[in-house]
């Protein structure tokens, strides 16, 4: 496999390398399986069934509900199609995050867009692929939780993680969540993107955008 740095990645080449990502996600994830199916209440969270196939029925694992899939829009759309392919009877939401700038060095968050189901009861996966300050997790999974309280758990997936920002959703979250992210660098710049990361993940799979003032 060919290591690509952040001045060879095109909008192509970060879609797919996105999705990609994901699946070493899953491996990980797999490998993990035998210490969480021995917690009862992950047990409790598959059923068992019996498949038929051509040759014979087979046992399986099978959730018993399904999560909810909200990528944080727009970086978050490949990674989010990446996901789906794992969870591909789940149902979707979408949530709009971007920064609008209110000085050199400051910003704000907003949510300008949203199209959610029902998600009282459900597991919530929260879809982006760089937690740099953590503030836009941190304050879409806030909007959430006051829209539907009774929002049973929120997953945060990430590609890269910074360690302020899973220090900030940390400090911050209070509703119950796990984080998930494929690696952690050290370092924010003064505009608070993450050091080495890759950049502006949106832009670079997108096309640059014109900041909010």
């Amino acid at each position: 496999t060919t290591t690509k740095t952040k001045a060879d990645l095109n909008g192509d080449t970060l879609r797919y390398q996105k999705e990609e990502k994901l699946y070493f996600m899953k491996d990980q994830a797999v490998n993990d399986t035998k210490t969480l199916m021995s917690q009862r209440n992950e047990m409790r969270k598959y059923q068992n069934k019996t498949v038929k196939t051509v040759l014979g029925d087979a046992p399986v694992n099978l959730l018993r509900n399904q999560p909810v899939l909200i990528p944080i829009l727009r970086a978050a759309l490949p990674f989010y199609e990446g996901i789906q392919s794992v969870f591909p009877h789940a149902e979707s939401g979408f949530i709009g995050a971007m920064r609008k700038t209110t000085s050199s060095t400051s910003f704000d968050i907003a949510l300008d867009y949203h199209a959610l189901p029902d998600l009282n009861g459900r597991e919530v996966i929260l879809i982006d692929p760089m937690l740099a300050t953590g503030k836009s997790m941190v304050k879409t999974a806030q909007v959430l939780s006051t829209m539907y309280p009774a929002i049973q758990r929120f997953y945060i997936v990430a590609l890269i993680s910074s360690k302020q920002g899973l220090q900030y959703v940390s400090d911050h979250l209070t509703h119950e969540h796990r984080i998930l992210s494929a690696a952690l660098d050290n370092d924010l710049n003064a505009k608070s993107y993450i050091v080495p990361g890759l950049g502006d993940a949106g832009d670079l799979a997108f096309g640059e955008k014109k900041d909010m003032a």
